[in-house]
C-alpha cells in the first residue's frame, strides 16, 4: 500500500498542474472571450455612432430641401407678381401709347388749321396794308 500512496502522491502534483493548466486556458478562453465582448460592443458603438452621424447628415439635408423648398416657393410667388405688375404696365403703356396716337392727331389738325388761319390772317394783313397804302396815296375817295 505504500507503493499506492506514493503513486497517489505523485499523480496529485500531476492532477494539480493539469487542474491549474485547465484553469489557465480557461482563464486565456475567458479573456479573449472578453476581449471579443468588448471588440463586438465597440464595434456596435461604432455602428450606432455611425449610424447618428448619418441620421444628423439627413435631416441636415432634408431642412435644407424644405428651406429650399420654402424659398423657391417664395420666389415663384413673387416671380408671378412681377410677371403681373409687368403686364400691368404693359397695358398702361399701351394706353399711353394711343393717347400719344390720338394727341399726334389732334396736333396734326390743330396745325392744319393753324395753317389755314395764319393764310387768311394773311390775306386779311394784305388787305389791310393795300387799303391804308391807297388812302395814303390818296386813291381811296375819302
Amino acid at each position: 500500500m505504500s507503493d499506492e500512496k506514493a503513486d497517489d502522491n505523485t499523480k496529485q502534483p500531476e492532477a494539480k498542474g493539469n487542474l491549474q493548466g485547465v484553469v489557465d486556458r480557461m482563464n486565456t478562453l475567458a479573456n479573449i472571450v472578453s476581449e471579443i465582448a468588448k471588440n463586438t460592443r465597440s464595434g456596435f458603438e461604432r455602428q450606432r455612432e455611425q449610424a447618428e452621424s448619418q441620421q444628423k447628415q439627413m435631416d441636415f439635408l432634408l431642412n435644407q430641401q424644405a428651406q429650399l423648398t420654402a424659398t423657391v416657393g417664395q420666389m415663384a410667388e413673387k416671380v408671378d407678381r412681377t410677371a403681373g405688375s409687368i403686364t400691368n404696365l404693359l397695358a398702361v403703356a399701351e394706353l399711353q401709347a394711343g393717347e400719344i396716337k390720338d394727341l399726334f392727331e389732334s396736333l396734326k389738325i390743330v396745325d392744319e388749321r393753324t395753317r389755314h388761319t395764319d393764310e387768311r390772317l394773311d390775306v386779311l394783313v394784305n388787305t389791310v396794308e393795300r387799303i391804308i397804302s391807297e388812302r395814303q396815296n390818296g386813291k381811296g375817295g375819302a
